[in-house]
């Protein structure tokens, strides 16, 4: 009901505290752990309700909360025989347990499964933190199982495709140590270039082997937002993404004195194709579909924004290095502004939703 709210702002708010003082309760008072909780978490995520002030945001917590109790339920691995084991059971299917424990080889439990690996890395991602689902072989066997069966929805299908992108932005993140902002990785080391193409290929590769039924909106959003973060480290950039700090947009990518390469340039220049794209997809859409945008895609479209504006400054400094390769005008930051501006203000017209806003606001610099 919260979720499905978001065209009556007032009426979500009052449902979205509700549904967090039942998550306190249920999850933290009374210590309760199922499929339906984790299903909940993460519907309460993909279709947040943004607070009023930028320190009470939860989705982070909400997404590790419904990945450590999958853990907990064991969703995550398959299941074996007490036959097998030397001991006769573990604390997870102890007898005098109050409920069974979910199968986790049906259909439904290999989709929520694969759906918290999904959010797990998103937040990873998006945060520059640590990714606390790593990918292991189960989560092939789901992708394997939810593509093949006849059990399967379409949308299952949709979702293989989004994990495997995840599974890409997690290894680019480990290969790159963005969980790590003292790690500074530099773009023209030859193994660092090496990684970057490899990354590019098995992107390009996959997009073109996906069907053409499956190269939907939300899906070539994220392919896009993939590209972005693997080529992120020409800007040197190892913020979170939604720290607010304005100042960090006027700081220029290269620290005064070094030189621009071949490699920045071609990161910089994979970087705005990523965000053209974004931008593109996004304000293609209607009105009816933006207003039901799961709220990641706003953050991913505000962090775009982000870069764009970083780049243009670094571009505009004077004497700079990059205003000779790369021509501010073209970069149509203004343009894009003022077309994000008039699709959000149509999105909430009359008030009849407040997450875009509430996304752009709350989740960007």
């Amino acid at each position: 009901m919260s979720a499905a709210s978001s065209e009556t702002p007032n009426t979500q708010r009052v449902l979205a505290r509700e549904l967090m003082q039942v998550f306190a309760d249920k999850i933290v008072i009374q210590g309760e752990k199922s499929l339906e909780l984790v299903q909940a978490l993460m519907i309460s995520v993909i279709w947040y309700c943004p607070p009023e002030h930028f320190e009470q945001l939860k989705f982070y917590q909400l997404v590790h909360m419904a990945a450590v109790m999958a853990i907990d339920i064991g969703l995550g691995k398959r299941k074996t025989s007490s036959k097998s084991r030397l001991v006769p059971y573990t604390w997870r299917d102890h007898p005098f347990r109050k409920n069974p424990l979910p199968d986790p080889m049906t259909i439904e439990s290999r989709r929520t499964w694969l759906a918290v690996y999904f959010l797990a890395s998103n937040v990873a991602m998006a945060l520059h933190r640590p990714n606390l689902i790593k990918w292991q072989s189960f989560m092939a066997e789901c992708i394997d199982i939810l593509e093949s069966s006849p059990a399967a929805t379409p949308s299952d299908r949709c979702l293989c495709h989004l994990v495997w992108t995840h599974r890409l932005a997690e290894e680019v993140g480990i290969q790159f140590s963005f969980d790590d902002p003292s790690v500074f990785v530099n773009i023209t080391e030859t193994r660092v270039q090496y990684v970057l193409r490899k990354f590019e290929t098995d992107l390009a590769k996959y997009g073109e082997s996906m069907p053409k039924e499956y190269k939907k909106p939300s899906l070539l959003l994220s392919f896009h937002v993939l590209s972005l973060y693997v080529h992120e480290i020409a800007l040197q950039n190892n913020e979170e993404l939604g720290t607010p700090n304005p100042q960090a947009l006027r700081d220029p990518i290269l620290a005064q004195g070094a030189t621009w390469t071949s490699a920045h340039i071609n990161a910089l220049s994979s970087c705005l194709m990523a965000i053209d794209g974004m931008f593109d997809i996004f304000l293609s859409l209607d009105i009816a579909t933006i207003r039901c945008l799961p709220i990641f895609n706003f953050v991913r479209v505000a962090y775009a924004l982000v870069v764009l504006i970083k780049i243009y400054f670094s571009a505009s400094s004077p004497g700079a290095e990059l205003g000779k390769v790369i021509d501010r005008q073209h970069l149509r930051v203004a343009e894009y502004i003022a077309a994000l501006q008039m699709k959000l203000t149509e999105a909430t017209a009359k008030l009849i939703s407040h997450v875009p806003p509430a996304s752009f606001s709350l989740l960007s610099p």
